[in-house]
């Protein structure tokens, strides 16, 4: 879809408190990440981590922000 890479904050009040523990806790996900943001539909983004293949699957209400790396941006200028 696009070679741009988001930093993204999760709203965690926005999680059911019985998946909250499952996904931060068993999982290597956390309230924030980086990835390459590779689909989309109407309720999901879809990101491949940085450094990994990892598929994450975010639904859009759990999102609180989302923005362009910096880094990443600064390696194509460079």
């Amino acid at each position: 879809m696009t070679d741009i890479h988001y930093i993204v904050k999760i709203n965690k009040d926005k999680i059911d408190s019985s998946e909250l523990g499952y996904m931060f806790y068993k999982t290597t996900c956390s309230d924030i990440f980086c990835g390459r943001l590779v689909n989309q539909n109407g309720r999901n983004f879809y990101f491949e981590l940085n450094n990994s293949d990892a598929l994450v699957i975010i639904p859009h209400s759990w999102i609180e922000w989302m923005a362009p790396s910096k880094i990443i941006w600064e390696k194509k200028d460079g």
